[in-house]
């Protein structure tokens, strides 16, 4: 069997996974947090939370339902204050990005002239 048809199934058992295993989401959950992200500062969005999960057969609304049970169960614990610390950072960012794409299309001449389309 070559390297490449080895990958394929692999592939193809990984994706055939959720289906066979169904998945509870408090246990997936839990699982994850403690193999990934509790031995690695113990914080995660909960977007990147659901990005995380959804390959493995877990939906939005099951990831939310299973966080905010085990927050309830006071297993987890939201941290509203890394939210107060975190967004003036964001937009000082963001304004530091938008300050710099405008200098480079005054650098660049784009907003002299109308573009035309030939």
């Amino acid at each position: 069997m070559t390297g490449t048809e080895t990958a394929r199934r692999l592939r193809q058992a990984a994706a055939a996974l959720p289906r066979r295993l169904k998945p509870r989401a408090k246990s997936l959950i839990m699982t994850i947090w403690g193999d990934a992200i509790g031995p690695h500062g113990g914080t995660v969005w909960l977007g990147s939370l659901i990005r995380l999960l959804a390959p493995l057969g877990l939906n939005e609304r099951l990831v939310r339902t299973g966080v905010l049970r085990l927050v309830r169960d006071g297993w987890l614990a939201a941290e509203p204050q890394f939210v107060s610390q975190i967004a003036p950072k964001i937009v000082q960012s963001t304004k530091a990005v938008n300050e710099l794409f405008s200098s480079l299309f005054d650098l660049a001449g784009l907003d002299s002239d109308p573009l035309r389309v030939n």
